[in-house]
């Protein structure tokens, strides 16, 4: 899917248009297989491309969000994956994850907002809250202006 001029991109299209629509990924969640559901976060993410066209970005996007809106709840190691996209080095090496990490944000607004104010929260210098764990803690600075923004 990486490369729309590749002779097998149909295949892959077809693949994801189909994944999309059936939402077979939903299994994952159901056998609560969160490496696989990060991974898959992580491949998606990595394959957006600005040569992609509308169709892909928005089956890309459906599947996102289709993952997010059936957990019942956001575990912090895939709001990670999500985060990473909008901060730098990656914000700059990858603009068309930045920009698929944005919509996310914007489209599981209601989902993300309770797991992201609990980790920004415990992100502040005088929180009384337990620290949350993240590989993008330092950065929650820059967090806060990318979640405000794409609200």
């Amino acid at each position: 899917v990486r490369d729309p001029k590749s002779g097998s991109f149909s295949r892959y299209f077809y693949l994801l248009e189909r994944l999309a629509m059936v939402k077979s990924f939903v299994l994952m969640i159901d056998l609560e297989c969160q490496d696989l559901i990060e991974s898959l976060f992580e491949v998606l993410f990595d394959v957006t491309s600005k040569e992609h066209g509308v169709r892909v970005e928005g089956f890309l996007l459906e599947i996102l969000v289709g993952i997010i809106e059936d957990l019942d709840a956001v575990p912090q190691p895939l709001l990670d994956v999500v985060l990473e996209k909008v901060v730098q080095p990656a914000k700059a090496e990858k603009p068309a994850a930045y920009a698929l990490a944005r919509r996310v944000l914007q489209r599981c607004s209601n989902e993300l907002n309770a797991p992201l104010h609990h980790f920004l929260q415990s992100c502040l210098p005088n929180s009384t809250l337990e620290r949350v764990e993240s590989d993008v803690r330092d950065e929650w600075p820059h967090l806060v202006v990318e979640v405000a923004s794409a609200a």
